[in-house]
Order: C-alpha cells, then structure tokens, then sequence
C-alpha cells in the first residue's frame, strides 16, 4: 500500500500529464510498399510486351500531371472535409450531455454542505496520513493529494463517466469511418473502375472497417486531472474550498 501511495503521489504532484489517447484506422495505412523504381509493363507499335523499370519519382511526377491525379487529389480534400464535418457532429452528440453534466458538478461543488464533506475528508486524511509511519512527504502535501483525488472522483462519476462514454465514443468513431470508407468508395468507383479492382486486388482498402481494424483508446486519466485547477481558481473564496 506504502509504495501504490508514492507513485500514486508523484502522479499528483506532476505539473503536466500528456494526453495518451490514440485513434488509428487499419485498414486504411499503407498497404503498398515504396520502392525505389517501379516495373511498368506496356504495349510497344509493334504489339510486343515491353517491361521498363522507371524511377519512382519520375513516375509520381508523370502521375501528378495526370489528370486522374489531379481528381484524386481534389478527391481526397473533399473526403477530408466531409469525414471531419461527420466526426465533430458524431463527437458533438457525445459530449453534449457531458457538457450539461458539468453545471450538475458545480452545483455539488459549492453547494453548502459540500463544504462540510470537504472538511470531513480532510479531517480523514490526516488521521490516516499521521498514522502511516511510512509517509515521505510533508502532511500538506499528502493532505493536498488525497483531496484532488476526492474531487477527481466525483468529477470522473458525475461527469465524465468513463464506463458509459467510452462506449459512445468508440460507436461515434466507428460510425464516422464507416461513412467516410462509404464515400471514398462511392468516390474511387465514379472516377475510375480500374483504380477500383486494382485496390480490390492489392489492398484491403475497400473492405468496410469495423471494431477490429478501427482502434479508438481514450486516456480518460489525463482528462481528471484538469479538475485540480478548480479549487486554486477560488481560493479568495475560502468558504468554497479547502485548498
């Protein structure tokens, strides 16, 4: 217990914790490896095969000037915008019950009795960090801990509710990939069916995502600590905090 206490302590007194969270789409990473020339096999005048291997940046410049390229490009800004217009309508619908929820906080917060909870988890804390002969850091200190971890569990509880929300989250995340993965083929198919049994043939591009290839991990501990910033922002206020 001794030692959880320590490191649960140095996580406290950290000034920064980075945002762990991650979002990564499988399916829709580099599948085709790079290579430093490519092999293109065409027709000469006479009607025989020719194989020619072409540098690759001379290739992807030749490409660039195609006309196919340039809808491709113009293609892929327009798929952008319209799977970052989904996405934040997706994520708005998510976060807006927490955004309610927060008033809910600030009520518990500066309601009157909560400042006498306030004083009983105080008075708790330092009976039990007098009573732990193992403790390395000033009482203040240890005090101070523990009441950020007091309000970090009512914030996660009445706020953030991690077990219901991450849910919702994952169902957004996915939702949007599928709706972006729904244009991008519609997209490819409109502009060139051979793009589309090239992709078929070679990568798993067109393949729908699901929860296996779309990944979605939230760092919701990052996102409690935010709430220490509360009690120092009123301390002229001494009757509605402790710290």
């Amino acid at each position: 217990r001794s030692f959880y206490h320590s490191l649960r302590l140095r996580d406290m007194q950290e000034a920064v914790h980075v945002d762990g969270s991650s979002a990564a789409i499988q399916s829709a990473q580099r599948q085709v490896q790079r290579r430093s020339s490519v092999v293109v096999e065409y027709t000469d005048a006479e009607g025989e095969k020719v194989e020619l291997a072409v540098d690759e940046k001379q290739l992807h410049a030749f490409f660039r000037s195609d006309r196919r390229a340039q809808a491709l490009t113009a293609m892929e800004r327009s798929l952008q915008e319209s799977a970052s217009r989904h996405l934040a309508q997706n994520l708005d619908a998510c976060f807006q019950p927490l955004q309610k929820r927060v008033g809910k906080f600030a009520d518990w917060y500066f309601a009157y009795s909560t400042n006498f909870r306030l004083l009983r988890e105080a008075m708790t804390s330092i009976v039990q960090n007098t009573a732990d002969v193992s403790r390395s850091v000033p009482m203040k200190v240890a005090v101070a801990a523990d009441m950020d971890a007091f309000l970090m569990q009512k914030y996660e509880r009445i706020v953030l509710r991690p077990e219901l929300n991450d849910v919702r989250l994952q169902q957004a995340f996915l939702a949007s990939a599928q709706h972006a993965h729904s244009e991008f083929c519609n997209a490819v198919r409109d502009l060139d069916t051979k793009l589309i049994s090239d992709l078929a043939e070679h990568t798993s591009h067109l393949e729908k995502p699901d929860q296996h290839t779309v990944q979605l991990n939230l760092d919701w501990t990052s996102q409690l600590h935010k709430i220490k910033a509360v009690p120092s922002a009123f301390e002229k206020a001494p009757e509605l905090t402790l710290a």
